[in-house]
């Protein structure tokens, strides 16, 4: 009945619930193999993987044929950086296993981690073929395809990514006519604030077409959505909503308009900035300093598992900024103390926190609009400052979003952005050069 408990909290992703279940199940019996398994799984999946596989370890010791004892710890070899074993553990359980489809889904996964992204799609593939229901390796497959410049097949696959249940089937999914005059479209985010401002720059060709669109915009950014001058109406959350011919999915549209090829790619979104907003920024640029101003972000969100990271070492970009002229501005969301401190001791007093805008994201888009650089890896703000009509100076850890593609010194969808890739076998290393080289003939230094 314990078991049956923790499932039932485990299957629901209240993990707060079922650790404390575990460890007294652990505590009872330290080989307790479904709790070992089960603690250890939900470690991967709360960004405790170091945590994890010693209790892995142990499970697989006492039952060495159990795949999903192997499964999870391969899964937490891939999350602690141990790639290359992780990719041996999952190619011995698919040979072990050729009927295990999710199994083949995590093979792509560590692929994909190690840029083998043409692998990965095999992988996924394979899951496919065993289980053509399996959404969610056609919806990392979809990535894979993106980032390599396969747009039809990526797109058609990116319509599988998750989306609530009880709402997918009542959106339109089929690639829309050239001719929407008269239509009355309610169009939906689905996804966070970055890709809503990413995908909205479909949205125009709607209205190119004839519709007439209603938008449910996060409330974050509702007052720049409203000053857009193709969306007609703001929905503000209805749901669902009357008197509408369609109802779409935001990230649904490069499917639905055809995106195919790199010369169907609309430019971002353009977002104006409100007078006082501006002024604001002005008086507070005035009074830490003299330009240039520089802002920065090494980290974007949190480590979910199977899902991409973003993240570069703060110490090295701070090296990078050090020799620099101007003031630097952390526009970095919720920094860590210790963060701040690292990078304190490196800047000193030419640092300045303006981490405080991302709360406010009228006045966070006015900064993008003012500063002379931005350092970042990919985050809500490089989709802002791209909407003024400027780049970005974009860290691409490994593997790299789809929209930064697999390769190359630009992304097509941001053109003219300069891209630092980190490399599987030089990490961080030239990209953090190139960065500072290219900084400084832009900039000057000290």
């Amino acid at each position: 009945a314990n078991a049956n408990l923790v499932r039932f909290h485990a299957d629901r992703e209240d993990f707060a619930a079922a650790e404390p279940l575990l460890r007294r199940a652990l505590d009872f019996d330290p080989d307790f193999h479904e709790a070992l398994i089960e603690l250890g799984a939900l470690m991967n999946a709360t960004y405790r993987a170091e945590e994890a596989l010693p209790l892995l370890e142990r499970a697989r010791a006492l039952r060495p044929d159990s795949i999903k004892a192997r499964s999870e710890h391969a899964t937490a070899l891939g999350l602690t950086g141990q790639l290359e074993r992780a990719l041996d553990e999952f190619v011995a359980i698919v040979e072990d296993d050729p009927a295990d489809y999710k199994a083949q889904n995590n093979l792509g996964l560590i692929l994909s981690r190690l840029n083998r992204f043409e692998d990965a799609i095999t992988a996924y593939d394979d899951a496919l073929a065993l289980n053509p229901e399996y959404h969610q390796a056609r919806s990392n497959r979809s990535l894979m395809r993106l980032a390599l410049g396969n747009f039809a097949d990526g797109w058609k696959d990116y319509l599988c990514r998750d989306l609530t249940g009880e709402t997918v089937g009542m959106f339109h999914r089929d690639v829309l006519p050239t001719d929407l005059s008269g239509k009355r479209i309610a169009l939906y985010r689905d996804q966070g604030l970055g890709d809503e401002i990413f995908f909205l720059r479909f949205a125009r060709q709607l209205k190119e077409r004839g519709a007439w669109i209603a938008y449910d915009p996060d409330p974050k950014i509702a007052g720049m959505i409203e000053r857009l001058d193709f969306i007609d109406d703001i929905m503000r959350g209805d749901w669902p909503a009357d008197g509408y011919d369609l109802r779409i999915s935001l990230g649904d549209l490069p499917y639905l308009l055809s995106v195919t090829d790199t010369a169907t790619i609309p430019p971002p979104l353009e977002l104006t900035v409100l007078p006082d907003r501006d002024h604001e920024v002005v008086q507070f640029l005035e009074s830490i300093g003299p330009p240039p101003y520089i802002g920065c972000t090494w980290r974007a969100g949190v480590q979910y598992r199977n899902k991409l990271s973003k993240l570069s070492p703060q110490s090295a970009m701070a090296e990078v900024l050090r020799p620099l002229n101007g003031a630097i501005l952390i526009l970095q969301r919720n920094p860590r103390p210790d963060e701040v401190a690292e990078l304190s001791e490196i800047l000193g007093d030419r640092l300045h926190d303006a981490s405080n805008y991302n709360e406010d994201l009228e006045g966070m888009l006015a900064l993008l609009g003012r500063i002379d650089d931005y350092v970042c890896v990919s985050n809500t703000n490089t989709h802002l400052r791209a909407a003024r009509g400027l780049t970005s100076r974009v860290l691409i850890p490994l593997p790299p979003d789809y929209r930064w593609m697999q390769s190359g010194a630009e992304s097509p969808w941001f053109p003219g952005t300069p891209l630092y890739r980190e490399t599987a076998d030089t990490g961080w290393k030239d990209a953090f050069q190139d960065l500072g080289r290219d900084l400084s003939r832009a900039l000057g230094n000290r």
